[in-house]
């Protein structure tokens, strides 16, 4: 178990302050790896999903309820030469609360009302490594990994609805946003990552830099649509942009000696990394576009018509610069937050009007900051958990952990049966990119993970997500199909 973790360093990021696009630049999502000979494969996989009780007082209200917080992760390595290999990563991430509230208590209510929230976003990421790389530690240069490119996508969905039954009218409204995005970045020099000569068993603090090139995009869509005794307003709105962009970036890392966490027998280091950059960061390594990015703390173009947020930060990688002849990266520990206000007064605005900002609850209700620490798992177990996550159902109950059980130290040191790779083949897109043709339908990209393959089949092992469907007014992507 984590000894002890020295507060939670939130992955800071500076904003392009831009909207980005959908379509990814041309030859984006195939980004080539290093050329060089192929010295095998590695697969694992590892994520936590953990639900909370939550309840308290805001204002007048009395709230109870639950809410869930997780991640998933699946990786594949790919030795490319003697000193290079290419990471390939399948990430989801979600929230999902619901809330009672009741006026004056729940044991005697008067007035009620509810509110449920569930967000989540799912990226593939390819990044290309080289153990020759290097960072400043103590006043020296050591040698590290360090990152040569990376390349992303990702999807995301939040739907946000809530009703209340207060005197003389009822109220409710729903907000459904549907982002996607892609970034590409590469190094002008390798930016150093983990030290080479990092150990469980000494505190060291590092540091990097390196100038980028950047070019990438996110689109977004909403759909608000809220009723209350001034009538109904309906408002969908579309956005989108792109950024390419040059400048530093700067890593920094440190461990202390009993921050630490041990799976396998095998102990690992609990880095505290701060990359700062114009994207959001996934493991360390994911950089994601800030307009695509659901869990953040920028505002977004929908953040007004909110009545539920969750942001997430990682607080540590847990993670050897080699392992079992692997990238060391066995789990990570994020930081969750969310809070949901409840109506309590009539609409804001009408059709026409500069914005639909209906008055809420002045006392937020918060579910208590909640640390997800992930542990090693097999990849049919993460498939199970990001299909939770997906569907907002079927995740562990109040006070449970991770619905999956860490890998027996043989499996985690020796690879993955044939049969397990084989039920996540479609998810590990690395290897898939090399095999399989162009898909033959447009921005095949932007599908969920769980849509149908091209061939119209789900793939292999993984359960069809039951996606909560858009309000009826409109449906947010018709202008893509």
């Amino acid at each position: 178990m984590r000894n002890s973790v020295r507060g939670a360093t939130t992955i800071a990021v500076v904003s392009v302050g831009l909207l980005m696009v959908f379509v990814l630049p041309t030859g984006l999502a195939a980004a080539a790896g290093p050329t060089g000979a192929d010295a095998g494969t590695t697969l694992w996989a590892y994520g936590a999903v953990k639900t909370v009780d939550v309840s308290g007082t805001a204002g007048i209200w009395q709230y109870q309820g639950s809410a869930t917080f997780g991640y998933s992760v699946i990786l594949d390595q790919q030795n490319t030469s003697g000193s290079t290999f290419e990471l390939s990563l399948n990430r989801t991430m979600g929230v999902l609360f619901n809330l009672a509230y009741c006026s004056p208590s729940c044991a005697h209510p008067v007035y009620t009302a509810n509110q449920s929230y569930h967000s989540w976003e799912s990226s593939d990421a390819w990044a290309n490594f080289t153990t020759l790389g290097s960072v400043n530690e103590a006043g020296g240069t050591v040698p590290a990994i360090a990152l040569l490119n990376t390349s992303s996508s990702l999807v995301g969905h939040l739907l946000v609805s809530g009703a209340s039954s207060l005197p003389a009218a009822n109220r409710s409204r729903s907000l459904s946003v549907n982002v996607a995005g892609g970034a590409h970045v590469a190094f002008a020099t390798p930016l150093g990552l983990i030290p080479l000569d990092l150990t469980p068993k000494t505190s060291a603090s590092w540091s990097s830099s390196s100038n980028f090139t950047a070019s990438g995009g996110a689109s977004w869509n909403f759909v608000y649509a809220a009723a209350g005794p001034r009538g109904t307003v309906t408002l969908a709105h579309n956005g989108s942009g792109n950024v390419s962009r040059t400048g530093t970036v700067v890593a920094q890392g440190s461990y202390t000696v009993g921050n630490s966490v041990t799976f396998g027998g095998i102990t690992y280091p609990a880095i505290q990394l701060t990359i700062v950059g114009p994207f959001s960061v996934r493991e360390g390594f994911i950089l994601a576009p800030e307009g695509a990015d659901l869990f953040g703390s920028t505002a977004q173009p929908w953040s007004s018509n909110q009545s539920g947020t969750a942001t997430a930060s990682m607080s540590a990688l847990d993670a050897l610069p080699s392992a079992d002849g692997h990238f060391g990266v066995a789990a990570s520990l994020w930081l969750y937050n969310a809070e949901g206000t409840v109506e309590t007064s009539s609409i804001g605005a009408l059709p026409g009007s500069s914005g639909l900002v209906p008055a809420t609850s002045s006392n937020p209700a918060p579910a208590p900051p909640t640390s997800v620490q992930g542990s090693p798992m097999s990849p049919d177990d993460a498939v199970s958990d990001q299909g939770c996550l997906i569907a907002g159902s079927g995740c562990p109950g109040a006070g449970g952990g991770s619905s999956a059980s860490p890998l027996p130290r043989e499996i985690f040191e020796g690879g993955v049966l044939v049969a397990v790779i084989a039920v996540i083949a479609g998810l590990v897109l690395v290897a898939e990119r090399r095999r399989l043709p162009p898909p033959a339908y447009p921005n095949a990209n932007l599908y969920p993970p769980g849509a149908t393959t091209a061939g119209g089949r789900p793939p292999s092992g993984r359960p069809t997500p039951a996606e909560p469907p858009p309000p009826a007014e409109e449906d947010p992507l018709g202008h893509l199909w």
